[in-house]
């Protein structure tokens, strides 16, 4: 049943990936959701909501399988499954990023930082690393296994709003409400690029396409949103255009396999979609 998966107040919304259909809808949270995430294997869907719950349903059929305890320890703001599907990792607001037995929901580790938020969570894609960024302005990558601390990524004057892998894992992505973005090596923790560009608002999210040719950024002010783009083989800043439905708290996602971009809005019941012209993007200020 793998889809676009959104959440609308309470409930969560599902589209099939075939048909575009809208399939009926699963309730379960009591405040409204945050953030949601599938299993790579799409078998089961993760989310937290605003009334500090964490909960897994099946992908299949929506049944509720369990909730994530000791929610009020802090509140989650982020959930991230490892590839495998085995650990489900919460970013909280007491600073320790848990990682839980993502089967029956158990604690596995407790991974402590500086007591600020842990607002990011996300693993690399070989699964042997978990990276966090926090509202500190720092970012932290431990083994994915053992817990063990790696890396502290410091340098920011505003705190770190999102993390992304590149495909490869060979790099970190951390946007921060300081207008930047910076990457990272996975080995040393050393500092790679810083990119710059933003005209206007805050950093927000981020997101490499499928192949890591793209990274785009977002960033909004009030209601209104705007993607950055970069081509990352030499890192130029090669369009970027406005999202109106691109606000604060709404996720954007690459097409596994072309250069699409989809995020919800403008209004409710709408998703906008964007395609890249890959051969001919240009950079701002430039109009063909």
């Amino acid at each position: 049943m793998a889809g676009a998966a959104f959440g609308f107040s309470t409930e969560v919304w599902i589209w099939d990936s075939s048909s575009g259909e809208l399939l009926p809808c699963w309730e379960g949270h009591h405040a409204g959701i945050w953030s949601l995430a599938w299993s790579a294997d799409s078998t089961r869907l993760a989310g937290w909501s605003v009334g500090w719950e964490v909960r897994v349903w099946d992908g299949s059929n929506g049944k509720l399988l369990y909730e994530v305890e000791g929610h009020r320890e802090g509140l989650k703001l982020s959930v991230a499954w490892s590839p495998d599907g085995r650990q489900l990792a919460t970013g909280q607001t007491d600073g320790i990023v848990r990682v839980w037995d993502g089967h029956s929901g158990q604690l596995v580790h407790k991974l402590e930082g500086d007591q600020s938020h842990a607002w990011s969570v996300d693993w690399s894609p070989d699964g042997t690393r978990l990276a966090a960024g926090t509202t500190s302005g720092t970012a932290r990558i431990w083994d994915g296994s053992s817990g063990k601390l790696y890396h502290v990524l410091e340098g920011r004057t505003n705190w770190v709003r999102s993390i992304a892998w590149s495909p490869d894992g060979t790099q970190l992505a951390t946007s921060s409400l300081d207008r930047t973005v910076r990457l990272w090596d996975r080995n040393s923790g050393m500092l790679l690029y810083t990119l710059e560009g933003y005209t206007e608002g805050r950093n927000h999210l981020l997101a490499w396409s499928a192949d890591g040719m793209w990274l785009a950024a977002s960033a909004y002010k009030g209601d209104r949103g705007e993607v950055y783009i970069w081509h990352t083989p030499n890192w130029e800043l090669r369009a970027t255009f406005p999202m109106s439905g691109l606000i604060h708290g709404k996720p954007f996602a690459w097409h596994p396999d072309q250069p699409l971009l989809i995020a919800p809005g403008p209004v409710r019941s709408e998703f906008s979609l964007w395609q890249l012209d890959v051969d001919n993007a240009r950079p701002p200020g430039e109009h063909a």
